[in-house]
């Protein structure tokens, strides 16, 4: 019984992630933080997606049913971040990066490198766009 119940709470986890973008910190020492962009997201700047300091090993989801997460309803849509590394309340330079609204990215990094990979809702990598500010 109890690997039964260990399945179904597992496959309750993917199949809510499945509906959602998800940001992934892999980041061993450092704290991530991103915030959506307006673009493909129907929420005025309060509501829209954001997260402070996401700890390393931590994830945060944002379904793209939901008009405030991704404007189109589309799985296969980009939605855009800000986002930076904070490592002891040190901000490393900022960038951008698009996600599909029902993918998910891995992101790990510093000040000098960043890691990522991105995916769509099927597991089939996204190339996504991506900036440094100077």
């Amino acid at each position: 019984m109890k690997p039964f119940l260990i399945l179904c709470f597992t496959l309750l986890n993917i199949v809510q992630d499945s509906f959602a973008y998800c940001i992934y910190n892999t980041s061993k020492f450092v704290s991530l933080s991103a915030f959506q962009f307006p673009g493909n997201s129907g929420a005025n700047e309060f509501g829209r997606f954001s997260r402070h300091e996401l700890a390393p090993g931590d994830k945060a989801c944002c379904p793209y049913t939901t008009y405030d997460c991704v404007k189109t309803g589309n799985k296969d849509d980009p939605v855009k971040f800000l986002m930076y590394f904070d490592f002891h309340r040190i901000k490393y330079k900022p960038f951008t990066i698009t996600v599909p609204g029902g993918g998910w990215i891995n992101i790990s990094g510093d000040d000098g490198n960043t890691n990522y990979e991105v995916f769509f809702a099927n597991g089939n990598r996204y190339e996504p766009e991506f900036y440094v500010y100077p």
